[in-house]
């Protein structure tokens, strides 16, 4: 029998994240503060990647606002969780990974 966790990816889980273009990114730390959060979000040299069920896909800093809107929108529903973790490549970048859960 298989485990529900291990069916979709998770690079919260796994502590790696290697991107399209061959990087290593690395978590760091543990669960996030909303302060970091805004503050990764808002800018614009951190790396954010949406990952949902089988779906891992990068978001622009103009398509920013819509996932936070989308988290906003979810936040009060019981079948919709949100997993935020920072995690730094080899040139010490930022990346803000936001894994969603249903």
């Amino acid at each position: 029998m298989t485990n529900d966790d291990e069916l979709y990816p998770s690079p919260i889980r796994d502590g790696v994240y290697v991107d399209q273009a061959g990087v290593r990114w690395h978590r760091r730390g543990g669960e996030l503060k909303r302060v970091r959060i805004r503050r990764l979000f808002a800018d614009d040299q951190t790396h954010v990647v949406h990952v949902y069920l089988d779906r891992i896909r990068d978001v622009a800093p103009a398509e920013r606002q819509e996932l936070l809107d989308h988290i906003r929108a979810l936040a009060d529903d019981e079948y919709s969780d949100f997993h935020f973790a920072e995690f730094k490549d080899d040139d010490r970048r930022a990346m803000l990974i936001v894994e969603e859960d249903c």
